[in-house]
Order: structure tokens, then C-alpha cells, then sequence
């Protein structure tokens, strides 16, 4: 797991983003450096094939939040 996926996920964490709480992709990418913006597509797509994010289609786009069953294993990563 690279810097820019922990990144999120700690920010995602930290800000309670949790299954029913989700956040679109030009919120979640405010969360990482500007040079690095370009690449919350790619991020999230490796963070949804993992397991650790899940997609919330809504009427506005689609929108992401931390995988309830995987919130154990993400503190652990991040070490909180």
C-alpha cells in the first residue's frame, strides 16, 4: 500500500467516513497535496479492489466511505 492510499484512508478515518457517511471524489481529493490530486481516480479504484472502500452511487455522482468490516484492519495499518 503506497503513501497516497494511506493518506486517504487516515483522513477518511479520522474524519468518521464510514459506510452510511460517504464523500464524493472532488471532496475525497482535498485530502492529499495538490500534486497529487490527479490521482485520486486511480487511489480509490486500487482502494475499491481491495476491499476497503465502498462505492455509494447517488443522484449526484458516486460517492465513497471506509467498508464497515474493514475498519479494524485499517486502524491496524495505520496504527491508531
Amino acid at each position: 500500500m503506497n503513501a497516497e492510499q494511506l493518506k486517504i484512508l487516515r483522513e477518511m478515518r479520522n474524519n468518521d467516513i464510514i459506510c452510511s457517511h460517504h464523500l464524493t471524489i472532488d471532496t475525497l481529493k482535498h485530502y492529499l497535496p495538490r500534486k497529487d490530486r490527479g490521482k485520486i481516480n486511480a487511489i480509490m479504484k486500487e482502494l475499491v479492489k481491495l476491499g476497503y472502500i465502498e462505492k455509494h452511487p447517488t443522484n449526484h455522482g458516486m460517492c465513497y466511505a471506509i467498508a464497515r468490516g474493514k475498519v479494524a484492519e485499517i486502524e491496524k495499518l495505520l496504527s491508531l
